[in-house]
């Protein structure tokens, strides 16, 4: 005999209809019936339960096949358990990365930005700063390696961020933009260019004159969440 015939001639010998043996069991009608139609197995202890329902061993319960049966049970049961720690360990992996990835977005850490999938490789304009500007900034006009931040952007309607760079030569008067190959806070390429280099649209966006990053006017160094504006709205 199947498990579900079992566990239904059980059911009607004792005289409950599938509502009130799901109530004294604590579970849906639904439950019950699945069972008894062979869609699902009740686990272990719910087996348990029944048995003692009806004043039953395990092994009066299933009759002849009580071993096959518990083992079969058993069996799903431990695969159950193992799919949901499975579950639950690819979930919490996926918390941490997405976790460390949204810090590294937001504290602009280099290391992290380089290997993050979800950044793409940009190729943006900005001011660099002049050796007036330098002076301004009490940094050495004349001094390699300079450690600035900068605003990048390739949209015309000013979204981007600030980045922090290293120059490896000083802008001069004239020419004083800058190229940048960038994934998040990562620079993979920069160079000093001409505003003429520029697309006009950028060019008016850029402006002419190379302002430092100051946390109270400028906010958030950089948008983890872009925002849009409604659709046909003109600023």
């Amino acid at each position: 005999m199947r498990i579900g015939e079992r566990l239904r001639e059980l059911r009607e010998a004792h005289g409950y209809s599938q509502e009130d043996l799901a109530q004294v069991l604590h579970v849906t009608r639904q439950s019950i019936s699945r069972w008894e139609n062979e869609k699902a197995d009740p686990s272990l202890a719910m087996l348990v339960s029944i048995a003692e329902l009806y004043d039953l061993s395990l092994e009066e319960l299933f009759q002849d096949k009580q071993q096959a049966v518990i083992h079969e049970i058993d069996r799903k049961v431990r695969w159950g358990k193992w799919c949901l720690r499975i579950g639950l360990g690819l979930l919490i992996i996926g918390v941490l990365v997405s976790g460390t990835l949204l810090y590294g977005r937001k504290n602009q850490i280099v290391l992290i930005d380089r290997f993050n999938p979800f950044l793409k490789t940009k190729i943006e304009y900005a001011i660099a700063p002049t050796p007036e500007d330098l002076k301004k900034m009490k940094n050495k006009a004349d001094k390699t390696n300079l450690d600035v931040d900068l605003w990048v952007t390739s949209d015309p309607f000013g979204s981007g961020e600030w980045i922090k760079m290293t120059l490896l030569e000083p802008a001069d008067e004239e020419n004083h933009y800058v190229i940048v190959r960038h994934k998040g806070s990562y620079v993979s390429g920069a160079r000093v260019i001409s505003k003429n280099d520029i697309p006009k649209p950028m060019q008016v966006n850029l402006g002419n004159d190379y302002v430092p990053y100051e946390s109270k006017a400028d906010g958030p160094r950089v948008e983890l969440f872009e925002t849009s504006l409604p659709a046909n709205t003109i600023y």
